[in-house]
Formats: structure tokens, sequence, C-alpha cells
């Protein structure tokens, strides 16, 4: 089986399984978790990613959808969180799983997302006080 295949077969495999909190991946996860590393340490940054996302696409917008309350959100910040993976995929060590990496970058795109919104709205709220008062 050429390695395209594996890595397709095994991101076929990995959508089926929901793993459990607090355990190790189950084996046709640890599967596309090793294929992903492999890409990474081999450079071929556009496929890890195309398989990340194919694995844990759907896992990543289900954290984005529990935690922020339009849809058009959701899929913005999981756009973002796999360009983020992308801009830092050198920087990952290997030393979690890509899972744990990639749902930490979430997270932190999220903060930064309330972080931004937070300022806009401030930014809007001054301005509508200082019209007001004109």
């Amino acid at each position: 089986m050429s390695t395209t295949r594996q890595e397709e077969f095994a991101a076929q495999e990995a959508e089926q399984v929901v793993e459990p909190a607090g355990r190790s991946p189950r084996p046709a996860e640890a599967d596309v978790e090793r294929s992903i590393v492999l890409l990474i340490e081999r450079g071929q940054r556009g496929q890890a990613i195309g398989l990340m996302m194919s694995a844990y696409g759907e896992a990543i917008g289900r954290f984005f959808a529990r935690r922020v309350a339009r849809q058009e959100w959701v899929d913005d910040l999981t756009q973002e969180t796999f360009v983020r993976a992308m801009q830092g995929l050198s920087g990952f060590r290997g030393e979690a799983r890509v899972k744990t990496w990639l749902t930490r970058i979430a997270y932190n795109v999220m903060c930064t997302a309330h972080n931004h919104r937070s300022r806009a709205q401030e930014g809007r709220a001054r301005y509508h006080e200082h019209q007001q008062a004109s």
C-alpha cells in the first residue's frame, strides 16, 4: 500500500474513532498521529495539514461549537486554527499528541478572537458615547 493510500486509510479510520477524554489514542488514531508526525519530519507540510484537517477538523469544529454563539464563527475559527497550525508546523516537537497541539492552538485562536471582539465592542461603545456627548 502506498504512503498516500495508507494516510487516506488512516484518516478514514480516525474519523470513525471517538476518543474518551484522558486516554491514549486508539490504534486508528495512533496510526494517524504517526502518519502526521512522519509527514512533518519529511517536510511535507501540505500533506500533514491535509491529514490533520481530515482527521481532526470535525473535532476542532465541535470544540468551537460548544464555546461560541454563531456558526459562522465556528467555521472561521476552525479555519484560522489550521492556518496557524500550518504557520507553526516547524515548532511542533512531538512532545504532545497532534490532537492536543491542535486543541491548544484552537484555544489560543478563540482567546485572540474574543479579545479582538471585546476591544472592537469597547471602541464602538466609546464612539457612541462620544457621539451622544457631542
